[in-house]
C-alpha cells in the first residue's frame, strides 16, 4: 500500500486511537507511513481530539494544489528525493507540504 501511495502520489493520514505512548512501534511505522506519502499523523485518544484530526486533514485536502514538473534526463533509476520551496517572503503566510520524492515510472 504504502509504495502504491508513494508512486502516485497519494497522501496517507493515519488516526491512531492508541495511547503513542504503549505502542511505539505502529507509532512510528503511523508517522513514517504518513510522512512518506505527504500526509500526516494523528494520535488522537478523545473523541473531541479525533474531531480536531478530522477538521486538519479536511483543511489540508481542501486547500491543497497539486504541483507537477517534467525532470531532466537521469539516469537514476531508483527513488528520486524532491525539495519544495517558496523563494519569497509569502513563504512565511504559506505551510508546504509535499512527498520526499518518487521513483520514475518505466515503460510509459
Amino acid at each position: 500500500m504504502r509504495a502504491v501511495a508513494e508512486d502516485e502520489g497519494i497522501p496517507i493520514y493515519v488516526i491512531s486511537t492508541s495511547d503513542v505512548s504503549r505502542d511505539p512501534i505502529s507509532s512510528g511505522v503511523f508517522r513514517r507511513l504518513a510522512s512518506r506519502t505527504g500526509g500526516k499523523s494523528f494520535f488522537a485518544r478523545t473523541w473531541q481530539k479525533q474531531v480536531e484530526a478530522f477538521e486538519a486533514i479536511r483543511e489540508d485536502l481542501g486547500n491543497s494544489y497539486t504541483v507537477t514538473y517534467y525532470p531532466a534526463p537521469n539516469p537514476n533509476e531508483g527513488f528520486r528525493k524532491i525539495s519544495v520551496e517558496v523563494k519569497t517572503d509569502l513563504a512565511r503566510k504559506y505551510r508546504i507540504s509535499a512527498r520526499p520524492g518518487y521513483r520514475p515510472r518505466t515503460g510509459v
